[in-house]
């Protein structure tokens, strides 16, 4: 569906992408009705899936192709992954979260190249100096 709504343009390709959220909504509130649990990673691998088809019918091909490769993994190693993630710490959890802020928001805020008098210093290496210490140390 999202393979068609890609290749007949930006339009079918936003309602391609509607009618899988609403076909996800009737088939996990059909779940509930019969007191199963939902399956939220199926319905997120079916958004992945919609959107990856839009892109193959917009004429892109890495992209999408790349896209279902990570999501057919993570969905084969669902049950390894989520017994990770379960025995997970609060404490770890929350310096995984401060080690990600660190890297994703500080560093590409940092400026390029070198700074300060004489070229001295530069901010983005010295900041992987910190993140190279943050990620060893042991969680606090």
């Amino acid at each position: 569906m999202g393979t068609i709504g890609g290749a007949l343009g930006e339009y079918f390709a936003l309602m391609s992408l509607l009618l899988t959220a609403v076909l996800i909504v009737f088939l996990n509130l059909q779940t509930l009705r019969t007191e199963q649990t939902t399956e939220l990673t199926t319905s997120a691998a079916m958004l992945v899936t919609c959107f990856a088809g839009i892109l193959c019918g917009q004429g892109h091909t890495l992209v999408p192709a790349a896209a279902m490769v990570i999501t057919a993994a993570l969905l084969a190693w669902k049950q390894p992954l989520s017994g990770f993630s379960l025995g997970l710490t609060e404490r770890e959890l929350h310096s995984a979260l401060t080690l990600a802020i660190l890297a994703i928001v500080i560093y590409p805020a940092l400026p390029e190249g070198t700074i300060g008098p004489h070229a001295f210093i530069a901010p983005r290496q010295a900041w992987l100096t910190v993140l190279l210490i943050a990620g060893i140390a042991p969680a606090r």
